[in-house]
């Protein structure tokens, strides 16, 4: 029931608002159209309002087998009253990011999901980039999900996000435009260690954000 409510509740309780403030321009679909198995989706952060452009920037299909990685302590501790909205909505899972949490129950959604069909988005910095437009070095789980997932990783890059919700806010505060720009795969090998498909994938996402 949650997939066939989905739609309508992303229009409610996002597009509804987002769309007057947000020019949209999507980049790089064709690395994104036509996907014939799961996928991870990894980009970087810069506001609140980040989840809910990838979501409108997909194709309608991807869309709806899409799952999204919420922090536990910022979604399911700090915004605990928008749980049912971004579960409901924006299909969001808790996923440990925090030095102190154990990260292997979210491994284990992240395996069942990818299992079953279903995409997947995390923002593998680990947290928001409250400082400048350049990316955070990313967690390193970002390559253990790459390497023991065994699936496709597909970089993006968001920009402008910030400027019409600076990080930590909740209330757009300007009319902009927002780029969401899919890069090529990154497929990291059995051979490979986890620092260097996560370095792989930190270059991925790097080249996308300088991309002109």
């Amino acid at each position: 029931w949650a997939c066939a409510v989905r739609p309508l509740a992303l229009a409610v309780f996002f597009r509804s608002w987002i769309t007057p403030f947000c020019r949209l321009r999507v980049e790089g679909l064709e690395y994104v159209s036509g996907l014939t198995g799961a996928v991870i989706f990894m980009a970087n952060h810069r506001s609140y309002l980040d989840s809910a452009v990838v979501a409108f920037a997909l194709p309608a299909g991807t869309r709806a087998r899409l799952a999204m990685a919420a922090a536990t302590d910022v979604l399911y501790r700090q915004y605990r009253w928008a749980v049912p909205i971004g579960e409901l909505a924006l299909n969001a899972f808790p996923f440990p990011t925090g030095v102190d949490e154990n990260i292997r129950p979210g491994l284990d959604t992240i395996g069942h999901l990818l299992d079953d069909g279903w995409h997947v988005l995390i923002f593998p910095e680990g947290r928001m980039n409250r400082v400048d437009g350049s990316l955070q070095p990313l967690k390193g789980g970002a390559g253990v999900l790459a390497l023991e997932m065994g699936v496709p990783i597909v970089p993006m890059a968001i920009l402008g996000t910030e400027k019409i919700m600076p990080p930590d806010t909740l209330v757009p505060k300007c009319r902009s435009e927002v780029v969401v720009r899919f890069g090529p795969h990154v497929i990291i090998g059995s051979g490979e260690s986890y620092e260097h498909g996560t370095q792989r994938i930190q270059d991925a996402i790097a080249a996308l954000l300088t991309a002109t």
